[in-house]
């Protein structure tokens, strides 16, 4: 489920471009509410049946209060109505996160809290060639010498239009 998945997610990957960085900040955005509230029902569900009962009843009995009372509640669409039910859940599953967060370990609330961004390392490994190459360039001349060919299929015309010493 989508609040398993935002409970479990630590990570993700991408290049270092800023439609990745906005991206990984939206993640992060998203993995807290939606790991909010799920930890909030979590707690919900913890406890006895006949408390669950009372503070939904409260919550139910706030949110109609909140619409203007049982007359202008009647008078919502179903669709309207429905929503409001969800966010009335939603509100008592964020009031229950503290308390939710306070039963987790240690190492649970550093995971809960972090949303690694690893960038892709391909460049910097292309650049310590590149760089190595420079270096192994600069040594040769300092030491009058210069690589040995190693042969292969696409450089054997070459090879074999060299000299032995060449080689």
């Amino acid at each position: 489920s989508m609040p398993n998945f935002a409970l479990k997610l630590s990570a993700q990957h991408g290049d270092h471009s800023s439609d990745n960085k906005l991206l990984n900040e939206l993640l992060y955005g998203w993995k807290m509410e939606t790991a909010k509230r799920a930890l909030g029902a979590r707690f919900l569900r913890m406890l006895p049946a006949e408390e669950q009962e009372t503070y939904f009843s409260d919550a139910y009995m706030e949110m109609v209060e909140n619409r203007g009372g049982f007359d202008v509640w009647s008078g919502l669409d179903d669709e309207e109505q429905a929503r409001c039910r969800l966010d009335c859940i939603t509100d008592l599953h964020e009031f229950f996160f503290p308390e939710a967060l306070e039963l987790l370990s240690p190492a649970e609330r550093a995971r809960f809290d972090q949303l690694l961004y690893v960038g892709c390392a391909a460049h910097k490994i292309l650049n310590i060639m590149k760089g190595g190459e420079k270096k192994m360039r600069t040594v040769w001349s300092t030491l009058d010498i210069s690589p040995v060919m190693l042969p292969n299929r696409d450089n054997a015309a070459v090879l074999n239009g060299t000299n032995d010493e060449v080689r």
